[in-house]
């Protein structure tokens, strides 16, 4: 009897011990069934992101839109919105070696209206002149390309510098936004911060749709302009002068009128009074920077002009900011802004921002007169 009772125990305690386990395995096997078809549905998930993704990344390797990942000797004839300040220092790099430019041009895209070839036939005869120009350059800009050329032992045998009342004191360090970013070797950029912002642009919905509707219909439209250009861009390869308005300018050499009457409402604002503005823009740190050109300058025996944009506001630099750059830059500050010849008419500009290259020459006659 007790040995039955035992056996009994025995088989009950293994038929148990069977259960339990075949239990945990079932669970273990639910289990596991269960992970699998999660993992399945996240990998799922995973390739219907990634793929797409991946793709963004091939298409933007492989037609690189601001032409910032490829070697390109000409920037030419790129319908999207380039870095102005990458392309100028880019071209720098790429033909100092060879050309041995000695002479700079430093500002913002209004130095358009000063054209090397022509800035040459004010300078020595053998003087070797480059376009330095940046889209709204700041102050921090032209100082980063006069230290770095300084830094390299590369002479600095004559320079002008452009300053615009609305654009070189607005800022004191580098810009951010893939227009404005500067050239990771002329700034504290790095090289993947650099990058970065472009990749980080080219995912902008907006820029794939503008981008991608261009590169399929080949014709620009208005709603595109945040990164598309309209006109066709050509640059020196050489001197890095840039040619954004010459279609215009042949308009304005036959039939001024026309063009004028059809922007007046987009382009023009109308003219105001000579205004001085009413506080100082120039700050403490920039001030320093100024210095420390003018001291470049004079170690390199410079020959150096500063003018200041005949913009069409008509708006000058407060008084302050005025005696601030005449006692740094002296003699050689030239102030063409406020009411004058040349932002007296309309017909002196292509828009309410640019000044044609007709003004530039006259200036250059006028600063550089025997």
């Amino acid at each position: 009897m007790a040995t039955h009772c035992a056996m009994g125990l025995v088989l009950h305690y293994h038929y148990s011990h069977f259960y339990f386990w075949r239990q945990r395995t079932t669970i273990y096997l639910f289990s596991i069934l269960m992970m699998s078809k999660f993992i399945r549905t996240l990998l799922s998930f995973i390739a219907i992101v990634a793929i797409p993704f991946c793709i963004l990344v091939g298409l933007y390797f492989y037609f690189d839109p601001f032409m910032v990942v490829r070697h390109y000797t000409n920037f030419s004839h790129s319908h999207v919105a380039l870095n102005r300040d990458y392309v100028s220092s880019q071209i720098f790099l790429q033909n100092y070696p060879k050309h041995k430019f000695d002479s700079y041009i430093f500002g913002s895209s209004r130095t358009m209206a000063f054209e090397p070839n022509v800035w040459k036939t004010k300078l020595e005869a053998d003087a070797r002149p480059f376009m330095f120009d940046a889209a709204a350059e700041s102050i921090y800009g032209i100082h980063s390309k006069i230290k770095y050329l300084d830094d390299h032992n590369i002479p600095i045998r004559n320079a002008l510098i452009i300053v615009c009342h609305d654009r070189t004191f607005e800022h004191s360090i580098d810009e951010a936004g893939f227009l404005f970013i500067k050239h990771y070797k002329f700034s504290d950029n790095g090289f993947i911060n650099f990058h970065k912002t472009f990749f980080l642009a080219y995912l902008d919905p907006h820029f794939l749709k503008a981008y991608f509707a261009y590169q399929n219909k080949k014709k620009y439209e208005k709603w595109m302009a945040k990164y598309m250009v309209e006109w066709d861009i050509e640059y020196d390869t050489v001197n890095n002068q840039m040619f954004y308005y010459k279609d215009i300018e042949k308009q304005l050499l036959t039939d001024p009128d026309a063009y004028y009457n059809t922007r007046m409402k987009n382009f023009f604002a109308p003219q105001k009074k000579e205004t001085i503005d009413s506080k100082n823009l120039i700050t403490a740190s920039q001030i320093k920077m100024m210095k420390e050109i003018i001291a470049i300058f004079e170690k390199n025996k410079t020959k150096y002009k500063v003018v200041v944009s005949p913009l069409y506001t008509k708006v000058k630099f407060s008084h302050g900011d005025t005696k601030v750059l005449q006692s740094i830059f002296g003699k050689q500050f030239y102030d063409f802004s406020g009411d004058n010849i040349y932002t007296s008419t309309k017909y002196n500009y292509y828009e309410m921002s640019h000044y044609r290259k007709t003004v530039g020459r006259q200036i250059m006659d006028s600063i550089y007169h025997p």
